[in-house]
């Protein structure tokens, strides 16, 4: 597979800088690929990983300065255009799934597959007959074969990341980009994607994976490159074995005190009316009754035959295979999708008395949201627009209101983000604004997606931190995981969805299997 010469460098940055919006993402990095080699880029939220992945694929250019360059060698001829090595490459990205979601691409899966074979976001001519077998063959290998025909809008996020999986794939590279995969999948689709990745490099194939879980690498040893605010802060070291725990990185910024209740910002003058309202709430009394609840989108069948009951005090964890419906069931929770005619939803939360109100009230987060965000918006206004319940600012914000937003942001460590414009910040640091965003309610009702995918690991901690502190009070968690160990302790309850059906209803794992920290679901 090989079209490298096996006595040089065939990548090579010198002092390579990269900036955007009057920002440095990269400060003079330098860094090689040999042939042979597999790297792991690590380091916390916002230090530059998928930036130096897209710099190093060439899909962004270097700043032109006079001191740094970017050099490909293909063929044995040094070159500074970035063409032929992106022929030979593969990348899988969250960037590309926003990209069909905020322009609302109904692109079938098959020809998001087969795109991966023109380096596009859509299939430029059609298929021969071999590049057709190709795509059919590399969707049976991750086992979504069945959803060739269906869009990619229409796929749940773990089946979506499968999407991109595949056609990263699909033209055999040279060499695999991995952005963050891995944490939108259960764990049987997420050990099957690792097995197919081992044998794609048993034929040649160079790993290149950012990641903010080292322990999940799929290669027995590769070098590590850190980075921190876009700069290198460790030599490039080579790992012998695979870690039991995540390697040393730079950690990002969470607040120097645990996160309690007490110490969460509120409006000095926000009013008690509906935590008094709910503290009288009887406790027998449910707060959310679902009965015999079936969910169709665009035809498919999503949710079946769904009863479930809520009582106050109940936090819950669902879990499930990718695509058994998780995310839907937040919808019909927050009142986003209705339950055909035979089924029915009941919401009972004392001081709200429409679901337009319960909507303003309750907080969510998916990371859906982030396709709904394409204009210039700043991290503070993000942030306030939760008190809103709106995608966005809509009219003045008060001097209160931007206080409270401040502090939050603040309160987490992330107050550098106040006046960034988001549509530059990484990926991990806008899911912590969207997060500070459902939270700054404090609200009644919390749905959440995955709330750790994405999040380095003080991040994650934090977060957990916060849905705790929040449930101790007079919210209502409802949390959605693949991975044990992100539901915080307050889960007192689980449910499990299997293809749309509820398939067990359980209380959480024993504390015993807490004390492994990689324990995944069963």
């Amino acid at each position: 597979m090989s079209r490298f010469a096996a006595n040089q460098p065939w990548i090579r940055l010198s002092r390579a800088s990269l900036s955007r919006n009057g920002r440095r993402l990269l400060q003079d990095v330098s860094w090689r690929l040999r042939p042979g080699e597999h790297w792991l880029v690590l380091g916390a939220n916002g230090a530059g990983k998928s930036t130096f992945l897209r710099l190093v694929r060439g899909d962004i250019w270097p700043d032109q300065d006079s001191r740094g360059e970017r050099i490909y060698v293909v063929d044995g001829k040094p070159e500074k255009s970035p063409l032929g090595f992106r022929r030979i490459s593969g990348l899988c990205s969250t960037d590309l799934l926003s990209l069909y979601r905020r322009h609302h691409l109904q692109v079938p899966v098959r020809e998001v597959i087969a795109s991966g074979l023109f380096d596009a976001p859509r299939q430029l001519v059609s298929l021969s007959s071999d590049q057709t077998k190709c795509v059919q063959e590399t969707a049976a290998r991750l086992n979504i074969e069945s959803l060739l025909d269906t869009s990619i809008l229409h796929l749940s996020n773990g089946q979506a990341q499968l999407a991109l999986v595949a056609r990263s794939l699909v033209k055999n590279p040279a060499v695999l980009f991995l952005d963050e995969v891995g944490d939108s999948l259960d764990t049987d689709s997420r050990q099957r994607l690792w097995e197919i990745v081992c044998g794609q490099l048993s034929q040649g194939t160079q790993l290149i994976l950012a990641t903010h879980k080292p322990e999940d690498w799929p290669v027995s040893q590769a070098w590590r490159l850190v980075l921190e605010n876009g700069r290198q802060q460790a030599p490039d070291k080579l790992l012998l074995q695979r870690p039991t725990a995540s390697p040393q990185v730079p950690r990002s910024s969470s607040g120097q005190e645990t996160i309690s209740l007490e110490t969460l910002p509120v409006r000095s003058s926000a009013g008690n009316g509906r935590d008094k309202a709910l503290q009288a709430h009887e406790d027998s009394q449910p707060l959310i009754c679902i009965q015999q609840a079936d969910i169709v989108i665009n035809a498919r069948p999503i949710l079946r035959d769904i009863t479930w009951t809520i009582h106050r005090h109940e936090h819950w964890g669902v879990t499930g295979p990718n695509g058994s419906g998780k995310s839907t069931l937040l919808r019909l929770l927050l009142g986003e999708l209705h339950p055909l005619p035979g089924g029915s939803i009941i919401r009972r939360f004392p001081g709200l008395e429409s679901l337009r109100d319960l909507k303003q009230a309750a907080g969510f987060f998916s990371p859906d949201i982030e396709a709904r965000l394409t204009g210039y918006q700043t991290g503070l206004e993000t942030v306030i627009s939760g008190i809103y319940g709106h995608i966005g600012l809509h009219g003045q914000v008060s001097a209160q209101d931007a206080d409270l937003g401040r502090a939050w942001l603040d309160r987490f460590g992330l107050d550098h983000l106040a006046e960034r414009d988001i549509r530059f910040l990484s990926c991990g640091e806008l899911r912590l604004l969207l997060l500070l965003r459902a939270s700054i309610n404090q609200p009644e009702l919390l749905l959440v997606d995955e709330p750790c995918s994405g999040l380095d690991t003080a991040a994650a901690e934090s977060i957990r931190e916060l849905l705790g502190a929040l449930a101790g009070g007079s919210c209502q968690l409802i949390m959605v995981s693949h991975r044990l160990e992100d539901f915080p302790e307050c889960v007192q309850q689980r449910l499990r969805l299997d293809h749309g059906r509820i398939q067990s209803i359980d209380h959480p794992c024993r504390p015993s299997d807490r004390e492994d920290p990689r324990h995944m679901e069963p």
